[in-house]
């Protein structure tokens, strides 16, 4: 397991060890579609950090596992496959400390993950129904839950260069990368044909909003390894979410003027080198990177064009009846 910087902080999971037969597979998969063919090494080095930050999870002792392959482990351990493939084919590899920017979970083994004993606690008792949890600041969450005071955020706020990286991004556009391909110039001055030819390699799409909108980020999971990311120290967890989102939808309906439209559903995480054909809903979708966070989000789009948003807080009410609320 060439990814992991200390074995002693590892689970051994043979689950993980794949018949011979689905590695072939995969590896001929790959050279039929060669879809990494052109993208530099560092793009290819990026590509792998997000596969294992994933594909990683943190353990109730404290280690780093792996996700298990029926959850979706078997998806990234063939994008991995794809990876070294590539990587196979140019007679490289990854260097001595490729790893240093990988967003993977942080051990603290032989000491208990800080939220062990809150996730074991209110864990079991959500059973098999669907719930999302606010992550974050107990000087935050608490007055959110006793007073149901709820912070929005401008979208463009999360491109903030202090966060960390599993807050930031730039939410208001997406980069993927269309294959190698034949292409038709124009003179950009006088609009004129100037030939056919060919890019010189993967072409970068830039998808861009031209409006900021706000959001409110929440999770599907109850996760251990996201207290660490979030550098959270308390959760609120909502266990009737249509209720709650009934209740923001008529908070922001008060707060927000007529032409703002609410939306609540899961992000869809797009693989930048194989995107879904047709427009990105830039409103919901991210990139792969952020799988991990198996995030679920209000969000409120203006019908026209909105600049210099501010944060935002909702006056949602008493929740205490739909959530519970938790610290460290």
């Amino acid at each position: 397991m060439i990814w992991i910087p200390d074995p002693r902080l590892v689970v051994p999971f043979p689950g993980l060890v794949f018949p011979m037969r689905r590695h072939e597979f995969w590896r001929l998969s790959y050279r039929r579609s060669r879809y990494l063919e052109h993208s530099t090494e560092e793009e290819l080095m990026n590509r792998a950090r997000d596969i294992i930050s994933n594909i990683t999870e943190l353990t109730y002792d404290g280690k780093i596992g792996m996700i298990l392959p029926t959850a979706g482990g078997a998806f990234w351990i063939e994008l991995f496959t794809h990876v070294l493939e590539e990587l196979a084919l140019r007679g490289s590899g990854f260097k001595d400390g490729f790893l240093k920017e990988a967003a993977v979970p942080k051990p603290s083994f032989p000491i208990d993950p800080k939220a062990k004993n809150l996730v074991r606690q209110i864990g079991p008792g959500l059973g098999n129904e669907r719930y999302v949890v606010k992550l974050g600041k107990a000087k935050y969450l608490q007055p959110a839950f006793e007073q149901g005071r709820w912070r929005i955020s401008p979208a463009s706020s999360y491109a903030d260069p202090s966060l960390n990286a599993a807050q930031r991004d730039k939410e208001l556009e997406m980069n993927v990368y269309l294959p190698k391909s034949k292409m038709k110039f124009w003179d950009g001055k006088t609009g004129k044909f100037k030939g056919d030819g060919e890019s010189l390699g993967n072409i970068k799409v830039t998808s861009q909003l031209k409006t900021d909108y706000y959001v409110s980020c929440l999770t599907g999971q109850l996760d251990l390894r996201l207290f660490d990311d979030f550098d959270a120290d308390s959760c609120i967890v909502v266990t009737d979410y249509r209720e709650f989102a009934k209740r923001m939808f008529a908070a922001a309906k008060r707060a927000l003027p007529s032409w703002w439209h609410g939306i609540f559903r899961s992000v869809e995480y797009i693989d930048p080198f194989r995107p879904p054909k047709g427009d990105l809903d830039l409103f919901c979708s991210k990139d792969f990177r952020f799988w991990y966070q198996k995030e679920v989000r209000f969000a409120w789009i203006p019908e026209r064009e909105a600049k210099n948003l501010d944060h935002l807080q909702l006056e949602v009410g008493d929740i205490s009846d739909i959530a519970r609320f938790a610290k460290l």
